[in-house]
C-alpha cells in the first residue's frame, strides 16, 4: 500500500475510535450491538478499515474484544 496522507490515517482510525465508543455505549443499544457485531464478524469492510488505518485487524479485533467482555 502507498503512504497516506497523514489526515486520511487519522480519519480511518477515528472510524475505529468510533465503533468502539459505539460498541461500549450504553446510550443507543442498537448501535451498540451493530458495533459488537462488525467487530466479532471482522468482515471485508472491518479488515479494510483496518487496513487503511494501517493496524492489524487480529490485534484491533482481540483488543477490542477484551474490552467487551
Amino acid at each position: 500500500m502507498s503512504m497516506m496522507v497523514n489526515g486520511d490515517l487519522m480519519l480511518w482510525r477515528s472510524v475505529l475510535i468510533q465503533a468502539i465508543k459505539d460498541a461500549t455505549s450504553k446510550r443507543n443499544p442498537s448501535k451498540k450491538l451493530e458495533a459488537i457485531d462488525w467487530f466479532l464478524r471482522g468482515g471485508k469492510d472491518f479488515r479494510l478499515v483496518c487496513e487503511l488505518a494501517e493496524l492489524e485487524p487480529s490485534s484491533v479485533r482481540n483488543l477490542v474484544c477484551k474490552k467487551l467482555f
